[in-house]
């Protein structure tokens, strides 16, 4: 009998350490190579159905060499959104450009959209 009363408590307190853990699981952005999101007045935005937002990356060449990719996840009814910058050199040039990314409709027509940062600091965006 005390064994099963053991077993029942460790199932009970399994379930509440489950139920009570960070909501957003092993939810983790890929964010790439280095990149800095550059906060204005109007920018990051999202205009329509696109994001509008200036990027700084440091790299070799010409900045039109450089991509990065829009992805996306659903976590507790918020939209979230974050770049991926795909190529990675540490270089003295330094770039600084405003950018457009067409977002999907899966999250153009969400009520609560968040951009992630690199950084830490997210942007509510809607």
């Amino acid at each position: 009998m005390i064994e099963h009363r053991k077993l029942l408590s460790f199932v009970m307190v399994t379930f509440l350490m489950i139920s009570c853990s960070d909501p957003k699981g092993s939810f983790e952005p890929d964010f790439g190579a280095p990149y800095r999101i550059v906060e204005s007045d109007n920018l990051p935005k999202i205009e329509g159905d696109s994001l509008q937002i200036c990027l700084r990356w440091e790299g070799c060449g010409d900045s039109a060499d450089y991509e990065f990719l829009l992805d996306y996840e659903m976590v507790e009814e918020i939209q979230n959104i974050w770049l991926e910058k795909m190529v990675d050199e540490s270089c003295r040039a330094v770039f600084e450009t405003e950018m457009s990314f067409l977002l999907p409709h899966a999250v153009s027509g969400s009520m609560r959209i968040q951009l992630m940062n690199p950084e830490g600091n997210d942007f509510a965006l809607r």
